[in-house]
């Protein structure tokens, strides 16, 4: 009796981590679409241009740590794609070589997407760009290169994998008590 109490209780407690684990990972569905959005780039002329990794970097770290609502997803999914038609229309295929007129719309679809979130973009003296959360605190600074250190992990893939191995546990479980007999056997009492 003691074991099927220990088994049952062990997978009730793997359920309850697996519902700490599934339910973040649906909440942050919004900031995976802006990021998948920024990774994406903007093709022209057969090129697919792309961001710098470490803004990318910069951006994951703060959605890691703060949730935005679908309006403000939308708005900022649409200020990006405003910023893409910018760069495509310009045929822009290097980033660096941007003519002033594109550099204003996309400095300025970002400036949107900044306000939208309560982030404060400005642009200092050495035309560097640096958005701030409302405590003052650096959120982005396109010459702060952060180095991406270890493996990529999308915590989708990894819910989807302990909810399998949750699923095979409990099927386990089953098979192994149904083809031993435990509850004929007098192993379990109620």
């Amino acid at each position: 009796m003691n074991s099927l109490k220990k088994i049952i209780t062990s997978i009730f407690s793997v359920s309850l981590c697996m519902l700490f684990v599934i339910f973040p990972v649906y909440a942050s569905s919004n900031s995976n679409a802006v990021l998948s959005a920024l990774r994406s780039g903007v093709n022209v002329d057969g090129k697919n241009i792309v961001m710098p990794a470490s803004y990318i970097n910069q951006a994951e770290n703060y959605f890691a740590s703060h949730q935005i609502t679908d309006a403000q997803t939308r708005y900022i999914l649409a200020e990006i794609n405003g910023a893409k038609a910018a760069i495509k229309e310009a045929g822009v295929t290097n980033l660096r070589n941007m003519d002033k007129a594109t550099k204003q719309k996309v400095l300025a679809a970002a400036q949107s997407a900044a306000n939208d979130i309560d982030l404060k973009m400005s642009i200092g003296s050495d035309k560097h760009v640096q958005i701030v959360d409302p405590k003052g605190s650096a959120v982005f600074n396109d010459n702060n290169v952060i180095k991406t250190t270890g493996p990529s992990i999308n915590y989708s893939d990894w819910a989807f994998a302990w909810s399998a191995v949750f699923l095979l546990a409990i099927g386990g479980c089953f098979f192994f008590i149904k083809k031993y007999n435990l509850m004929e056997h007098g192993v379990y009492e109620p």
